[in-house]
């Protein structure tokens, strides 16, 4: 018997919905344990609300729980190109070699050898392009990543968030675990 080939094809539009823009949060609430929760019943497809402790009442004894402690660091970088054009980067992940990946804007901008100024002492070069919208790049001034984070970052909020970053989003823009 031949069973007919099924093939599914999803585009980006299939997940598309209207969410009001007055429906996104712009802040974490102050108790984060008035954290909404949406439980979908596998079993028959049931969707109900509930808020975040519930959680506890949903695992059974032999299910495994992960939890993320990663944190968000200030890794999104505001600098100025050598034409005197703004430029951003958004450092991704330190490299063995003491490089970084970073996402940039302007992309077309961003080539090797090029660099960008963060402050008055901070001066990131780009290496070389990495594909997929990374670079990697270069501290070349006299502050090391590390201290230019510390300095200059702000925290990458996503773009849903519209508003600009607040030092208390250093905190505040966390998981609970972190």
């Amino acid at each position: 018997r031949y069973f007919p080939l099924v093939t599914y094809v999803h585009r980006a539009s299939d997940f598309d919905y209207d969410l009001p823009a007055e429906r996104i949060a712009q802040d974490p609430l102050p108790d984060r344990a008035a954290s909404r929760l949406l439980v979908l019943e596998r079993a028959s497809g049931a969707i109900r609300h509930t808020h975040f402790p519930s959680l506890l009442d949903l695992l059974a004894p032999e299910d495994v729980l992960v939890v993320n402690e990663s944190r968000v660091i200030p890794a999104r970088l505001h600098g100025t190109r050598e034409s005197g054009g703004a430029a951003e980067l958004l450092l991704v992940r330190a490299l063995p070699d003491g490089t970084w990946l970073a996402m940039g804007h302007p992309g077309g901008k961003l080539k090797p050898g090029r660099r960008v100024t963060i402050g008055d002492d901070c001066v990131i070069e780009i290496v070389e392009g990495q594909g997929g919208g990374l670079r990697r790049v270069r501290f070349v001034g006299p502050l090391d990543a590390r201290t230019a984070i510390a300095r200059y970052g702000a925290v990458p909020l996503p773009p849903y968030i519209r508003r600009p970053p607040r030092p208390d989003d250093r905190e505040r823009y966390q998981t609970v675990y972190a």
